[in-house]
């Protein structure tokens, strides 16, 4: 059932609270940071902004691929991954679609100044650690 029509912002809270859903998303925020700041030499240029977008498209149809293969032949309905790629809310699918592409690409181009940053600077081990936790206290959360 849609978070949006079901319980609203509440229930969203409440579902996105548990200790697997929460190392879901902040782990893997943290190996990806792990793997461009510490382990990785591989640059993000600005002129590559493009990516951003297209993996964020190829997720989408991703994520419509498998939305009738998440749920047993006795559920009723489709299971989308995020509330907002479920094509029952009308227009707002399109509004949330948009601005999941806006935010992609500020966050390519927020990480491509950070890297060129840290290339400037090149003061090691510490500046990279630094950046890393300052970026990981603003996406990652376990707490209220």
């Amino acid at each position: 059932e849609n978070l949006l029509k079901a319980g609203g912002p509440t229930q969203t809270a409440k579902q996105l609270k548990p200790v697997t859903v929460l190392l879901q998303h902040n782990a893997n925020t943290v190996f990806v940071l792990a793997e461009v700041f510490l382990l990785g030499g591989l640059p993000v240029r600005l002129q590559d902004i493009a990516c951003a977008p297209l993996f964020g498209i190829a997720y989408i149809f991703f994520s419509y691929f498998m939305a009738t293969r998440y749920c047993n032949k006795s559920d009723a309905g489709v299971q989308y991954l995020y509330f907002f790629l479920d094509t029952t809310l009308g227009a707002r699918t399109s509004y949330f679609l948009l601005i999941l592409l806006v935010v992609l690409v500020a966050f390519y181009f927020m990480f491509a100044l950070v890297d060129t940053l840290l290339e400037e600077i090149d003061g090691g081990f510490g500046p990279k650690i630094s950046w890393m936790v300052l970026l990981l206290s603003m996406v990652c959360r376990v707490r209220d």
